[in-house]
Order: structure tokens, then sequence, then C-alpha cells
């Protein structure tokens, strides 16, 4: 009898566990207001990571302001500098010979002005970038889940050929500050790994 009286309550307890375990996950994703997908990484054997100016990001997207696309380079030149160990180029010099060549679209440039900003700064390499922001179908509500594309492609102006490309994308609500801070830093940790 006993057996048969334990086989209910062990059925009880099971449920009981897999109800609160279903309700846990599905709270993480209620109260996780941001989830990122892994920085995709890849660089030529000629790139060295000397002298590199960073470019502002080219913005597109309903709630990300122009200024975002130059918050992003700001900061992912300070962390290039920080933590990776790279050579970089001072921004404000990089923005003076940007304006003095009339290099006006950040996320397109030939090869003559490439060739010629790099004679004036000394840059072995260009980093050019796009953030792409989307948002769900409630686009009006700034409270509606975003997502922002952080990808970047180095340039070598000697040659005019891409040495390195990444990518990185995050879902989130609120500043994109935050989420622009967190995907540079992951993907400045995982250049570290493949330089």
């Amino acid at each position: 009898m006993k057996i048969l009286i334990g086989i209910p309550n062990m059925k009880k307890t099971t449920t009981f566990f897999v109800l609160v375990i279903t309700v846990l996950l599905n709270s993480c994703s209620v109260f996780s207001s941001i989830s990122y997908s892994t920085p995709e990484i890849l660089f030529t054997n000629e790139f060295s990571g000397d002298s590199i100016a960073v470019f502002d990001f080219a913005t597109q997207g309903s709630y990300l302001p122009a200024s975002a696309g130059k918050y992003a380079a700001d900061k992912l030149t300070e962390l290039l500098f920080l933590k990776g160990k790279f050579k970089i180029i001072d921004r404000s010099l990089v923005r003076k010979i940007q304006a003095s060549l009339s290099i006006t679209k950040t996320e397109i440039i030939d090869k003559d002005q490439l060739k010629k900003f790099a004679s004036e700064t000394g840059a072995k390499y260009v980093i050019l970038g796009r953030l792409f922001q989307a948002t769900g179908s409630d686009f009006l509500d700034p409270d509606t889940k975003k997502s922002l594309t952080f990808s970047f492609r180095i340039l070598s102006p000697a040659t005019g050929e891409v040495v390195g490309i990444s990518s990185m994308e995050a879902c989130y609500k609120g500043k994109y500050e935050v989420i622009i801070d967190n995907i540079i830093n992951e993907i400045v940790e995982e250049m570290r790994q493949v330089k």
C-alpha cells in the first residue's frame, strides 16, 4: 500500500518541479532585456593591427540617432587601444582629415580618397562600420524590444582590399549606448584572440 501512495506523491512532486522550472525559464525571457549573438570576426594574414583609423559608423534605424555612429567609433577606438593593444590614430585627426577630404559618407569610400586619407594620417588600416537597428511591430513604443546589428570592415588603403570583418547582433530594450558598449567589448575581446 505504501508503494501505491508513494507513486501519486512522486508524480505530484515531479509535476510541481517541472512547473517551477518552466515558470523560471519563461520568466528569464520576460525579465531579461538583452540577448546577444556570438561575435563573428575574420582577418586575413595581412592584418597586423598597426595604425588603425576608425571612421564614424553609419546609422540606420528609427530610434538610433546619427550621434550613435560617432559614439560607436569613439568607443571602438578606446577599447581597441586599451584592451586590444592595437595602434590607433587619434579620432580628432581622423575627423579633421576626413573633413578636409570632404568624406561625408563613412560607410562607403573610394580608393583614391582612401589612399589620400592614409597618406595624411599614416593609417595602414581604416575601419568603416554600420549600426542597423530594427524594431518590433509596435515601433512607436520606445519600450519595444529592438535589434541592433553592429558590423564593420577593415580596409587596407594600400590595396583597397578588405583585410578584416566583424559583425554582432543584440536584442534589447532601453538605451543603445549600453548595448554598443557591450557589443564592442565582446568584439574587442574576440579580436584579441584572433589576432
